[in-house]
């Protein structure tokens, strides 16, 4: 039961990873702003790469 959480997490991250990733490309978001951006939740920017960094972290705890 444990490994088909680990499964929906994998997913899960995944997901997030590649809609924020998207968006952030239709967006034309450079690394700088990207960067500048991360936890500004006051923004369409900082929204996304504050997904996109929650994505990450998701798929990196799933191989842990």
């Amino acid at each position: 039961m444990a490994q088909f959480l680990y499964k929906k997490v994998l997913i899960f991250g995944t997901l997030i990873t590649r809609l924020s990733f998207l968006l952030l490309t239709f967006l034309e978001v450079d690394y700088y702003s990207f960067c500048e951006n991360i936890f500004t939740l006051d923004s369409d920017v900082g929204i996304l790469s504050s997904l996109f960094m929650f994505g990450v972290l998701l798929i990196a705890l799933e191989y842990i």
